[in-house]
């Protein structure tokens, strides 16, 4: 995705540069991790086509490893996303005039992120901001989240 598509929204505003450049370099970084991810599963893949008598320990053992290489990179990209939006979720709330499109963008942008505590942390701190300037608004991204994050047996009374 360039830069350009990126640094002016539907109504012709600018875009903030920075938060556009860390919006790249989190989807630049789950990329690479979503390859690595496929290059583990083909790399074991090989190893036993190569080797038939390989031992069902050992393809756990490798699949382990994959598995925590993969949840090590997403929380290295959790956190940097945290890193990046934390500076852009408080520049928005101690701003005098809220922008609705920034809030908006910040928000979608968060929401891919809400499986990790301190970004769901700053999801929700956004809409509690947000709920003051547009409620119904708030009320779809809440929604949002609870269809994409929440479980079945959280969602029950």
């Amino acid at each position: 995705m360039s830069s350009e598509k990126l640094d002016s929204t539907a109504g012709g505003k600018k875009r903030d540069p920075d938060f556009i450049n860390a919006e790249i370099a989190l989807k630049r970084a789950a990329r690479k991790a979503r390859q690595r991810a496929q290059q583990a599963g083909q790399r074991a893949g090989r190893k036993a086509r190569d080797n038939p008598e390989a031992s069902a320990m050992s393809d756990y053992a490798n699949m382990f490893e994959s598995i925590r290489g993969l949840a090590s990179s997403l929380h290295a990209i959790n956190k940097k996303a945290v890193r990046e939006y934390t500076p852009v979720v408080e520049a928005i709330l101690s701003s005098p005039i809220p922008d609705t499109r920034h809030i908006e963008c910040t928000l979608d942008g968060l929401l891919d992120f809400c499986s990790y505590e301190p970004a769901l942390r700053l999801y929700k701190k956004l809409c509690r901001y947000y709920f003051h300037i547009n409620p119904t608004a708030t009320v779809q991204y809440v929604e949002a989240y609870r269809e994409l994050w929440d479980s079945d047996q959280e969602a029950k009374p």
